[in-house]
């Protein structure tokens, strides 16, 4: 199973990455003010409790319109020394370093240009 998934077990990477402002071009570009403000409520909440109600909010108006319906979502796998404490999902560790390689690819390319 190919598919997206999201950096860490918080509403907002689901959310806010499939229905926040411009996340929503390869279905016609769809609008609701209304969810766009509680996304960004969301995110700016940092009480657990009101963040769990705002999103319930959001989940029920995105459950009414049918926008996107989910029908599966794998377990991420975990990469983990035994010496860590806290397991780190492949993919952000695999962005993680793209980043750096990126990064690095940058950083040699300007050199070999302005040398």
């Amino acid at each position: 199973m190919l598919g997206w998934t999201g950096d860490y077990g918080d509403p907002d990477s689901f959310y806010y990455a499939h229905f926040g402002p411009g996340a929503t071009s390869d279905i016609g570009n769809w609008k609701n003010a209304r969810v766009f403000e509680l996304l960004n409520k969301g995110r700016a909440t940092g009480d657990r409790a009101a963040r769990a109600k705002i999103y319930a909010e959001v989940d029920k108006i995105l459950s009414n319109e049918s926008l996107r319906l989910p029908i599966v979502h794998a377990q991420p796998l975990l990469a983990k020394r035994k010496t860590l404490m806290v397991g780190f999902p492949v993919h952000w560790v695999v962005s993680r370093l793209m980043t750096l390689v990126r990064s690095e690819v940058g950083v040699r390319t300007r050199l070999k240009d302005e040398g």
